[in-house]
């Protein structure tokens, strides 16, 4: 499994950060072992190294390694996050952050018709809605989305 071709083409990728190239190694061992969310977060965080130092390419591929490995845990069954509507609000985030603007609308909106979606993630859904329409590819921090939630 490790001497795989996948695992050590990712491991030796001149053109990810090598840190990147650590999460995503990971994440590739991760996914064989059908841990696929854990997978797509370990993708994540390599999205994160490569946003630290400016290499869009890289944070996109690393950004949509993690939206497959949650697909497949989807599938299997595998939850990547507390709740459905907050899985929704991070893939939506990293569709706007890859400038997919169509499809981080789309969830935005598919998660905004959720019945009983928590006050906090409507507003960041909203606030992530104004964001896509702005065509805003930046890192936003959470403290930054929740300026103005109402208090209940």
């Amino acid at each position: 499994m490790v001497g795989g071709d996948s695992y050590e083409s990712t491991l030796a990728n001149p053109d990810l950060p090598e840190k990147a190239r650590h999460f995503l190694s990971y994440a590739y061992l991760l996914d064989k072992m059908r841990e696929h969310a854990d997978a797509g977060w370990s993708s994540l965080h390599g999205a994160w190294v490569c946003d630290d130092e400016g290499d869009f390419h890289a944070a996109r591929y690393c950004r949509e390694q993690a939206i497959e490995y949650w697909k497949r845990g989807k599938h299997a069954g595998q939850a990547f996050s507390d709740d459905l509507a907050s899985e929704y609000a991070l893939v939506a985030d990293l569709h706007r952050r890859m400038g997919q603007f169509e499809l981080a609308m789309v969830t935005c909106s598919e998660a905004l018709d959720m019945d009983d979606l928590p006050p906090v993630i409507e507003h960041v859904l909203r606030r992530q809605k104004t964001l896509i329409e702005q065509r805003d590819t930046r890192a936003h921090s959470l403290r930054e989305l929740l300026v103005n939630v109402p208090v209940q």
